[in-house]
């Protein structure tokens, strides 16, 4: 499946949470404005959002221990892009762009092209 950017996205984190199947993290609280995401700091002291669903107990002030790999890495985009999208989760788009860099983009961004 491919989405064409309608609108600019630039990402607002420079230093974008990693973490690791099985680590642990803090939990903070969950996005009011975006369902399925959680507030996340990593072993390392980095804070960021992450799916609620990558850690098998998901509780605001509690600790989780993540079922998957993951990487908040987003990418920035401009109108007239197209890029291939891998999946999609809580209304965020994980895809290539052309020169084979990955990363989130807001589903809202673009359009669905197939």
């Amino acid at each position: 499946m491919k989405i064409e950017i309608l609108k600019e996205h630039k990402s607002n984190y420079p230093n974008p949470i990693i973490f690791g199947i099985g680590e642990l993290v803090s939990l903070g609280k969950v996005d009011s404005d975006n369902s399925g995401w959680i507030r996340v700091t990593t072993k390392d002291g980095n804070e960021g959002w992450a799916p609620i669903d990558y850690f098998e107990s998901a509780e605001e002030g509690s600790t989780g221990r993540a079922i998957c790999d993951y990487t908040a890495i987003e990418l920035d985009v401009s109108p007239g892009e197209v890029l291939q999208v891998v999946k999609e989760l809580s209304d965020w788009c994980w895809c290539m762009n052309r020169e084979c860099k990955f990363g989130w983009v807001p589903a809202n961004a673009g359009i669905i092209l197939d």
